[in-house]
């Protein structure tokens, strides 16, 4: 049935006092784009009770603040990019806990200096039918994907908007590479997602460093969790990047206020690799 003004308005209301209040509105209000907007510039995590495609559109993001608002005009102080290996959480069956952490990585003192690839923020399609079946041959490359060349690469060499998220996903592994960063792979309390077991058999193809998050709590609540991932990282770069073993960080306590600030304060040493891969 066709949905009245007042029954929009009442919505509107409601989701602009909490936007957990989408999740219980009709679905022709959650692909509603004024209703999902408003409902994620209260509660960004309600962006996944968004039907899609507005789960993954590009204003909703921008408004929920996992997108920058004029990405074009965004500039970085640091020139190592990183990339999020997580589950998805944009759908109303997942959990919030990814799309709180790469929240809380936007708003990180340390972490927002970096260019940072979310995966879950694209659209892709996948040469596997299963999408992340771990015994699909694909991981991404020219003669493994499915499909060819023309679909998963602009003229330019950068993945299309129709890519394979495989092969998506290691055009930015090869990039983060090359410019001296790293992976950030968030494991749930639960263990690690289907995609992710693929993802870090790629980023280990690629040679990339991983840095893992493990935590016991099945909600991401605090920002400070994050200390102690930026202190492994400054760890890494103090040492000149030489151990490109996957390191496992445990961030389930919170991280006192003087432990934070510490990290804070301390300065980001940076070593550059003197011959990086250039992304293919």
């Amino acid at each position: 049935s066709k949905t009245s003004p007042w029954d929009k308005a009442c919505v509107l209301a409601a989701v602009k006092m909490s936007g957990y209040c989408l999740k219980y509105a009709s679905q022709q209000l959650r692909k509603d784009k004024e209703v999902v907007i408003a409902a994620v510039r209260t509660t960004p995590q309600a962006l996944k009770f968004a039907l899609a495609p507005l789960n993954q559109d590009h204003d909703c993001l921008k408004e929920s603040g996992l997108w920058d608002l004029a990405p074009e005009n965004v500039s970085y102080a640091r020139d190592e990019h990183t990339i999020l290996s997580m589950k998805f959480s944009l759908t109303k069956e997942s959990t919030e806990y990814a799309t709180s952490f790469a929240l809380a990585m936007k708003k990180d003192k340390r972490f927002k200096d970096f260019k940072t690839y979310n995966p879950h923020v694209w659209e892709k399609d996948s040469c596997d039918p299963n999408f992340t079946d771990f015994n699909h041959m694909c991981r991404g490359t020219p003669d493994t994907c499915g499909f060819g060349e023309s679909k998963n690469l602009t003229v330019a060499g950068r993945p299309t908007k129709d890519s394979c998220w495989r092969c998506a996903f290691r055009f930015h592994l090869k990039e983060c590479k090359a410019k001296g960063g790293f992976m950030i792979q968030v494991e749930e309390s639960n263990g690690l997602g289907r995609c992710q077991e693929i993802e870090t058999e790629m980023a280990k193809q690629v040679g990339l460093k991983v840095f893992r998050t493990t935590d016991n709590c099945p909600e991401f609540r605090s920002n400070t969790k994050l200390w102690k991932v930026a202190k492994a990282v400054q760890r890494w770069f103090e040492s000149g990047c030489k151990n490109m073993e996957l390191d496992i960080i445990d961030i389930s306590a919170r991280a006192s206020g003087r432990d934070s600030e510490s990290v804070v304060d301390a300065p980001w040493v940076f070593h550059h690799r003197a011959d990086p891969e250039k992304p293919g």
